[in-house]
């Protein structure tokens, strides 16, 4: 697999033209960003319900989490770790999207720089990095213990449900630690599987039928909905997922679920609706 170069840039990110691969650290927890450049690409897959409808979307250049967050990291700023799968450097689960707003408030306050959750679109683009397969390593789900860490054989003595598990291993029974698979062309570890990760959008079945063609974002939804998670995680068995698929959860607490971070790079005007 080709990679792009990595630059890790220590001087403020004014300072320097980011390029496609470059990587901010954070000072205030040490998280990591990869620089995403802006570009378009097809969203959307029209083989499964609520993202059937493919369309055109185009994003501006921003800074995307090289990892889901991390224990560690959430314990920098918050008082309590709230994850039932315990780890320093596995990502922080059990974290309802209020409390992710929380540490957001936290984080930005000590930041000279807009973190956030990426949108769905951003979320997509950054996972796809250039691909248009159904996964960024091809369509072959037999490889996928290379690159995500999912429901595999050796998870089933802490799963309790029938399910059938993928038939590969990746020695994990829960969580991992961040990065411990392969990662994509733009560099980002664990865009499938580990934990489900909270985007900005609100959930809606028909969203992909009113969204704008620049930076698209969904603010607006009915009570029964709830907001869009992505990229699977450690329980998923569903084999007729792809990096277009998309989940609804309420705001509320799950093992399974965690979060990565976008910081803007230059604080676009983005459509809302």
């Amino acid at each position: 697999m080709l990679l792009l170069p990595l630059l890790i840039l220590s001087l403020p990110c004014g300072a320097l033209a980011a390029g496609p691969g470059d990587i901010w650290r954070e000072p205030v927890t040490g998280m990591e960003f990869v620089y995403i450049p802006g570009g378009c690409f097809m969203m959307g897959s029209g083989t499964v319900r609520f993202h059937e409808h493919v369309h055109e979307v185009c994003v501006d250049g921003f800074w995307m989490g090289r990892y889901e967050v991390t224990q560690k990291e959430w314990s920098a700023l918050m008082w309590r770790n709230p994850s039932e799968n315990r780890g320093d450097l596995r990502p922080v689960d059990s974290v309802s999207r209020g409390r992710v707003e929380d540490f957001l408030e936290a984080l930005n306050a000590k930041n000279d720089y807009r973190m956030r959750l990426p949108t769905e679109a951003e979320w997509e683009y950054a996972a796809r990095a250039g691909t248009t397969t159904r996964f960024y390593w091809g369509d072959d789900i037999d490889s996928i213990c290379e690159y995500a860490n999912i429901l595999d054989a050796s998870k089933k003595k802490v799963i309790r449900y029938a399910v059938i598990p993928f038939p590969c291993k990746d020695e994990y029974s829960t969580t991992a630690p961040v990065g411990s698979f392969k990662p994509n062309q733009f560099g980002l570890y664990d865009m499938v599987g580990n934990v489900h990760e909270w985007c900005e959008d609100a959930f809606h079945a028909m969203a992909y039928l009113h969204h704008a063609r620049h930076n698209p974002v969904n603010f607006s939804f009915d009570s029964d909905d709830g907001w869009v998670v992505r990229g699977g995680s450690w329980r998923m068995a569903d084999r007729w997922f792809s990096l277009a698929s998309r989940y609804v959860a309420s705001d509320d607490i799950y093992d399974t679920t965690g979060f990565r971070l976008v910081r803007e790079a230059d604080e676009p005007e983005r459509r809302r609706h």
